[in-house]
């Protein structure tokens, strides 16, 4: 699996983007930057420390449907 951007792992873990800059700031999260400085999170390390609820099938919709709007910026 790809590492998710910032943006998708705000998306998956349902947490605010502060609290994901937080938790990387204060070594709780793993993450590296690409060449132009983005984060790049491992899904399994965003799952280690905020581990995924179940979805429904509405939010699994809507999840891809916002993943497909993301995708296409």
């Amino acid at each position: 699996m790809q590492p998710f951007t910032l943006r998708q792992a705000v998306i998956e873990s349902k947490k605010a983007k502060t609290t994901i800059l937080d938790a990387i700031k204060k070594g709780k999260l793993s993450a590296d930057k690409d060449e132009h400085g983005r984060y790049k999170i491992d899904p399994s390390e965003l799952f280690r420390v905020y581990p995924p609820t179940s979805h429904s099938a509405d939010e699994k919709t809507t999840f891809d449907h916002t993943i497909l709007f993301i995708n296409s910026c």
